[in-house]
Order: structure tokens, then C-alpha cells, then sequence
């Protein structure tokens, strides 16, 4: 499998596809999560933190 930065639209589409689940390194969310109101923004930033904390800190 590629790595996330290599990903292109037809990739994401693949992995919604064949219902590929969610783990440490793969969270679907909805396009209305990066809306530019604060609750939204805050909400996305908490997620990216948790993504970025989940192997461990580097």
C-alpha cells in the first residue's frame, strides 16, 4: 500500500469502496469537518493530534 502522502482521489475512493475499517493510521470523516467554524476546526485539530500521538511521540 502506498503511503497517505502518495494517495490520490482514486485511492481514497478504493479504500471507501471495498469498506477498508478505520485503525490507527486510517479515520474516515465527513467533508463538514473541515467547515471554518472554531467548533469544526477544533474538533479536526483534536483528531489530527490524536493521529499524530498514536504510535508514540518520535
Amino acid at each position: 500500500m502506498k503511503k497517505s502522502w502518495e494517495w490520490t482521489e482514486s485511492d481514497i475512493v478504493e479504500l471507501i469502496e471495498n469498506e477498508t475499517p478505520e485503525s490507527l493510521t486510517l479515520d474516515y470523516k465527513r467533508s463538514d469537518s473541515l467547515a471554518k467554524d472554531s467548533k469544526k476546526r477544533n474538533e479536526i485539530s483534536k483528531d489530527v493530534s490524536a493521529f499524530a500521538n498514536s504510535a508514540g511521540a518520535y
